[in-house]
Order: C-alpha cells, then sequence, then structure tokens
C-alpha cells in the first residue's frame, strides 16, 4: 500500500468513527425515575413549643401546660405522618424496582 493509500485510508476510518460518534450523541438518554411522594407542609414544619416568661404566674403555668401537651399532640401526629409517608415511598419504589 502506498502512502497516499494508506493516508485516504486513514482518512476514511477517522471520518466514519466521527460519523459513528456524532450519531450516537444525538440519541436521547432517557432513564427512569422512580416514584416519589412529596412530604405534606405539617411534616417539614417545625414543632411549636410555648415558653414562660420570667415573670410567669401559676395561671400562665397552668396555660402554658395544657397548650404543650396540645402542640406534643400535633408534633407527634406529624411526626406519624412523615413516618408514613416516608413508609409509602419505600414501598412505592420497592414495587417499582421489582417491575422492571
Amino acid at each position: 500500500m502506498t502512502r497516499q493509500a494508506k493516508s485516504l485510508w486513514a482518512m476514511l476510518v477517522l471520518s466514519a468513527f466521527a460519523s459513528m460518534t456524532a450519531s450516537c450523541a444525538k440519541v436521547p438518554v432517557t432513564v427512569p425515575v422512580s416514584p416519589q411522594v412529596v412530604l405534606p407542609a405539617e411534616v417539614t414544619t417545625p414543632c411549636q413549643i410555648a415558653r414562660l416568661g420570667a415573670t410567669a404566674t401559676l395561671a400562665d403555668l397552668e396555660q402554658a401546660y395544657m397548650q404543650r401537651g396540645a402542640q406534643l399532640a400535633a408534633c407527634d401526629a406529624a411526626r406519624a405522618l412523615a413516618l408514613e409517608v416516608i413508609m409509602t415511598e419505600r414501598r412505592m419504589r420497592t414495587d417499582w424496582a421489582r417491575q422492571d
């Protein structure tokens, strides 16, 4: 093979590789997305706890005691909701992964 023929052959091979690479680059890659659940606002909101002031009276203490009880119950309900949402999302992802 002459030097000129080798050069032409090399150019042909390089152009073939370039066109193959370019055609592969045009193919969009689709990645399947696993299911996700959006957390409710109650789950992401910090819990509120009543606090007594420096000059609190016995009535203030009793009121804060009752208020804290209600706030702790609401906080526990939000925690339970968060746990339920996370466990549901995990089950959905497991089911989704088994479908493939």
